[in-house]
């Protein structure tokens, strides 16, 4: 089905990075080491440290879902702590296949002992004090890490010139076409096996998602990220309190942008 893709784009990693944690995560019995950990920067200066058993692209760093989607193939087990301004443990979330959801929460029982970091790294243990239980499976982690602060890669485009780049036209001609309701021009925008959808029974509810969807009159393209025949525009919508980030996926067919889900 068409739909609007959401979350981040980067190139991935050309080499594994050197192994920045020691520890465990343990799920139902079972131990698994946690052997990398990275520290993302969030909103209102909050700070996501993601402990893991398998180094991570920057694509999954920045994309909950990529991650997601590795944790529930069984090849992924991760930690992820919010630290709030104070490096407070604030949420937590485990990604495991044994888990059948993926929530996350607060607990007093989800400690941070700071080490010797700097502007550059999270350093310090991470730890449950008591073992937890979620989806009705118990869990506890330990680890000690020196997670170093990830920084973005650069766009291929940003400002200006992410808006008038090919990429940015292709991606706000598709929005302004799904958000008037344009059939004929939504066809036009997406790539060719995506034509059929919108024919399709579901095509009467696929353009009425797209109407409640970004506004191309309002949204900010933030960047745009090009690898060969395929792109990602980012846009942003709203405030900075309550900001609403979507991600666009093209490719080059036939020598045009097209948007493909």
């Amino acid at each position: 089905m068409l739909i609007l893709p959401t979350g981040g784009f980067s190139p991935a990693q050309n080499t594994a990075p050197g192994k920045t944690a020691h520890g465990a995560l343990e799920v139902a019995g079972k131990s698994t080491p946690l052997e990398y950990s990275y520290a993302v920067p969030q909103r209102n200066d909050e700070m996501l440290v993601i402990l893991s058993d398998q180094p991570l692209s920057d694509k999954e760093l920045k994309d909950v879902f990529e991650r997601i989607h590795r944790a529930e193939g069984g090849d992924l087990h991760l930690v992820e702590v919010v630290l709030d301004a104070k490096l407070t443990p604030i949420s937590v979330s485990i990604r495991h296949k044994a888990f059948t959801t993926n929530g996350g929460g607060g607990s007093t029982e989800d400690r941070f002992e700071k080490g010797k970091g700097d502007k550059n790294t999270i350093a310090g243990r991470f730890y449950r004090n008591t073992p937890g239980e979620f989806d009705g499976v118990a869990f506890t982690y330990d680890a000690t890490v020196t997670a170093p602060v990830w920084k973005e890669p650069a766009p291929t485009y940003s400002g200006a010139a992410a808006t008038s780049s090919p990429q940015g036209k292709a991606a706000l001609a598709f929005l302004k076409a799904g958000h008037t309701g344009n059939v004929a021009a939504l066809k036009k925008a997406v790539v060719a096996s995506s034509i059929a959808d919108l024919e399709g029974p579901m095509g009467k509810d696929i353009i009425e998602m797209m109407k409640k969807g970004p506004d191309p009159a309002n949204a900010k393209i933030t960047r745009v990220d090009v690898n060969g025949e395929n792109a990602e525009v980012t846009l942003e919508q709203g405030s900075k309190e309550s900001l609403e980030t979507t991600t666009i996926k093209l490719v080059k067919e036939h020598g045009e942008w097209k948007v493909s889900p």
